[in-house]
């Protein structure tokens, strides 16, 4: 589950710095929202398609991680390279420690997943609002929250993968549950890194 997450990660960064570096391409207007609503979209097919053939969703799981570099590939334009390596490393390590409570704590979580759910499902709505507003106090203001969430949700997801793993391992796909987990987990570290990335890139302040 780690290493296709990983390698997830590694196509995006790829993708991401060949578009946006090498070719200078970023996706701008209908196009960028083309993105966006599939972006959004995928995930929920992946999880179905990799509970039925792992290797189907291994690819649709590869596709999602290159569409989300194309998406970001703005980002090699937009912020210095001190700027995007900062916050890289604080997501992984963010990760990494927020996905060993997860592994290890004994406790059920049951509860701070819906509690989660429905502050992302606040967050999401606030960065609406504020696309009309335009304010770059809200934006950092949501920016830390999202740290918040996303690193939250990635000890729940951790722990509920566990507890998936340990209570059907005889039931169902084990490569399927992987998958399903690796994009989890993935989704959660990119939404980590955009979001210190806004914080320590100043939130427009400290762009090139």
């Amino acid at each position: 589950m780690y290493a296709w997450m990983a390698l997830a990660v590694l196509v995006s960064a790829g993708v991401a710095y060949y578009a946006g570096s090498v070719m200078k391409v970023t996706p701008t207007g209908g196009m960028s929202w083309i993105l966006l609503i599939a972006w959004f979209i995928l995930p929920f097919i992946l999880g179905r398609a990799a509970m039925r053939n792992a290797v189907v969703g291994f690819i649709e799981l590869m596709v999602y991680a290159a569409l989300t570099g194309l998406m970001f590939s703005s980002i090699f334009i937009a912020y210095t390279g001190t700027t995007i390596t900062t916050a890289f490393v604080s997501s992984a390590s963010i990760f990494v420690a927020m996905s060993a409570v997860g592994l290890f704590t004994k406790r059920s979580l049951a509860k701070l997943g819906t509690q989660l759910f429905g502050a992302m499902i606040g967050l999401i709505v606030a960065m609406l609002v504020n696309l009309f507003l335009k304010s770059g106090m809200i934006e950092l203001f949501l920016s830390l929250a999202a740290v918040v969430i996303f690193s939250l949700l990635t000890m729940f997801d951790t722990r509920q993968m566990k507890a998936l793993y340990i209570n059907f391992h005889d039931r169902i796909s084990m490569n399927g549950l992987a998958i399903n987990g690796a994009l989890a987990l993935y989704l959660d570290f990119i939404n980590i890194f955009i979001s210190l990335l806004e914080i320590f890139g100043g939130v427009g302040n400290n762009r090139n």
